[in-house]
This record gives C-alpha cells, structure tokens and sequence, in this order.
C-alpha cells in the first residue's frame, strides 16, 4: 500500500522507529518525517512534521548526512537519531514542538564520537541511556540527559 502522503522525491528511507500515535521515518539528506495515524481508512497515517536536520542546526553545520537510526525515549517525548556523519542528535516530539511551523527542537547530544558512520542505537528503558555501534567497531554508552559519555 502506498500512503497517499507519501514523499514524491527521491531518496532512500534507512530506518523506522514506531510510537503510540505513529511512526518516525529517517533517510537519505538528512530528512526525518513524522507521520500520525488518523481516522481516515483510505490514508491511515499523515505525515505532521517534515525537517531536514542540515537546516535545523544552521548553515555553518557541516552536512550531517544520511539518518541511520532512530530510538525513543520510554516516555516518547525524545527521538535520538545516528546519522553517518557520526552525529547523535535528539528531537523533541512533544505534542507542542510537533505543532510549531518552524523547523526548531533538534539538538545535538554529543560531538561526533566515532570515527565512522553510526549503524546502530537503542535507548534504555530504566535510565536516560542511549547505546550506539558504528562502523569502528566501538560500541559507546552515554547519558542523554546530562550529553555525557558513560563508556
């Protein structure tokens, strides 16, 4: 099936991470896209919130390339997102930040750690961890809330 919403351009779609209202999808130029389930049978989710990450984080930032993974905070109010540029950076999906026009509500956690893309990230669901895996072959634990390395 194909969501009448779907994006027209061209671009792959790398990950997806589900939460109790929708999905988040991430890919190729740095794109994230939230879609929202709605009532409607013929479209059954709509895309709320597009952004592309380069512009969120202001034109002196170098590209942050592809997303390559997307975890959620238990309480769902925080999206961590990997990019290959060895970025970590989280997202706001508070019901407020998701209604505002302006591209604003992404952060980075941390200044590039790896020394490749990152492959891989999980958030834990008893602590304001978030674990990532990349192509180095390091494997990195940090806290998200205090933007602290933990291993």
């Amino acid at each position: 099936m194909v969501l009448p919403c779907s994006p027209g351009e061209p671009g792959s779609l790398l990950c997806v991470a589900a939460f109790s209202k929708g999905f988040v999808a991430g890919g190729e130029g740095g794109i994230i896209r939230v879609f929202e389930k709605v009532e409607d049978v013929k479209e059954m989710f709509r895309k709320t919130k597009e952004l592309k990450l380069d512009g969120v984080l202001g034109k002196d930032e170098s590209s942050v390339g592809a997303v390559t993974a997307l975890a959620l905070s238990p309480s769902e109010e925080l999206l961590a997102i990997a990019t290959s540029k060895s970025q970590l950076l989280q997202l706001s999906l508070s019901p407020t930040d998701l209604l505002k026009t302006e591209e604003s509500g992404v952060d980075h956690i941390l200044t590039p750690f790896h020394s490749g893309p990152i492959l891989g990230l999980d958030v834990c669901i008893r602590k304001q961890l978030v674990v990532t895996c990349g192509s180095d072959k390091s494997v990195r634990i940090w806290n998200y809330y205090d933007k602290t390395q933990e291993l």
